[in-house]
């Protein structure tokens, strides 16, 4: 193998912070992830037998054989200095015919494009270890790659937050605790069977608002809740293997369990979070050729006369139910003149919705106008390379997709989402190669 340059995911060791909320009070509970290894490295672990006794006999700890050889391997190989180099220890590794052919110094770190394989490492409880997970060769796409080797415990968050709301529940109080704890959405819980159930989404939310009558009280989250039931997938499920659940299910978030029998949830995993992790990992192999093609050319994303708008005049009422009729997470709001000038979400009717108030009244009043926020930077162009459409989608909070527009017009012209993007790495011969329709 020639010099590998590792690439290597944080190994998570999450503290779980599960929020429930039952029906009349809220509460936060603190456990500790089962799967939280003990006797790391920076743990003082208590003094053996075997301890005392070497110690009473003043006799000093044996050398294990690989130690011996070790030592022994150290001596005859030749230790070199390398100019602006911090390691203190050198040692020349190269036989006699790599050093004619590598013959400066620059031959221990050669440029990444004379370097033919990549190690996915995962770091371990002991200081200065790692643990060899996969290879990405040259000839293999690193994104796809990466998928099939790093399982979906490695992206448990550091420190996050699972809501989970009795089924008991009023809508309005837990819509209320998804906009306080600003997510998209709930799990849901059963006190009869002591069990999460279900999910509640924002998008179940909307739909009950909007179908709403003003005079009757407010109904319980089991009567709202969707088809969509709650996907599961235990966390040492491989991310590709989980990639495959967001496209069969048609959801965006699943959640990882502790074990395939398991009911226990670690964690919601989000197309998002996949995407920003393997994009994080592997965007600077340079093997990856197709982040700097032109995004028009790649393939992916809805393109030409299927994108759909509103205008700055149009009603949150006309918004909301194209988005919920068409499956929609935003839109891209128009000029008169058909140019882009900003993009209405869901999440930014949701923020704006009181459900006390005279809801239809406000939908028919309230123009798109008023619910754009200040998140919203600038829209990218259709030659804009891969790289920068993924760096763009994945750094915006609240956006599941990108709107591409003329650099000529400034008119909408694409719109690639979160799971365009999965799909494409998932079944695409060779990712973002096929040319996109003609414009």
């Amino acid at each position: 193998m020639n010099q590998a340059a590792c690439r290597a995911p944080i190994q998570a060791q999450p503290k779980a912070t599960i929020n429930v909320y039952t029906k009349d009070i809220g509460a936060e509970i603190i456990e500790e992830d089962p799967r939280k290894r003990r006797n790391s490295g920076s743990v003082q672990r208590q003094p053996s037998i075997l301890t005392g006794i070497r110690g009473l006999m003043h006799r000093p700890r044996s050398e294990s054989l690989g130690a011996k050889l070790v030592k022994k391997k150290e001596q005859e190989m030749k230790k070199v200095q390398i100019s602006n180099c911090n390691v203190e220890t050198v040692y020349d590794l190269r036989t006699e015919e790599e050093i004619d052919d590598y013959a400066d110094e620059l031959g221990f770190r050669r440029p990444r494009s004379n370097s033919s394989d990549f190690l996915i490492l995962r770091k371990t409880s002991r200081p200065l270890s790692v643990d060899v997970i996969g290879l990405v060769d040259a000839n293999s796409d690193p994104y796809r790659q990466y998928m099939k080797v790093v399982d979906c415990y490695e992206l448990c968050p550091q420190t996050g937050s699972v809501i989970v709301l009795d089924q008991h529940m009023r809508i309005d109080k837990a819509f209320a605790v998804l906009k306080e704890q600003g997510v998209g959405a709930g799990l849901i819980w059963d006190s009869k069977k002591l069990e999460i159930v279900s999910i509640v989404t924002l998008t179940d939310f909307l739909q009950y608002v909007k179908s709403r009558n003003e005079n009757e009280p407010s109904k319980y989250i089991r009567e709202i809740l969707s088809g969509n039931q709650l996907v599961r997938v235990a966390a040492n499920t491989k991310i590709f293997d989980a990639c495959e659940e967001f496209h069969s299910n048609r959801v965006h978030r699943i959640a990882i369990v502790d074990g395939a029998d398991s009911t226990d949830v670690l964690y919601l995993l989000t197309i998002k979070r996949v995407l920003q992790a393997i994009h994080k990992q592997n965007r600077s192999l340079h093997f990856a050729l197709w982040l700097s093609l032109p995004i028009k050319e790649a393939g992916v994303g809805t393109w030409n006369d299927r994108i759909f708008t509103v205008t700055l005049n149009t009603t949150a009422s006309e918004a909301l139910n194209t988005m919920l009729g068409f499956r929609l997470s935003s839109l891209p709001v128009v000029d008169e003149t058909g140019r882009a000038v900003g993009v209405v979400t869901k999440i930014d009717i949701a923020r704006q919705i009181d459900l006390n108030a005279n809801l239809k009244d406000w939908f028919e009043q309230t123009p798109v106008s008023a619910l754009l926020t200040e998140e919203f930077t600038s829209f990218l162009f259709d030659t804009d390379p891969v790289g920068k459409v993924l760096d763009n989608l994945l750094s915006r909070r609240h956006q599941r997709c990108v709107f591409l527009v003329s650099p000529i017009s400034g008119n909408p012209v694409a719109c690639v989402s979160q799971s365009d993007v999965i799909t494409h790495l998932l079944y695409a011969e060779t990712p973002f190669s096929t040319p996109a329709p003609k414009t």
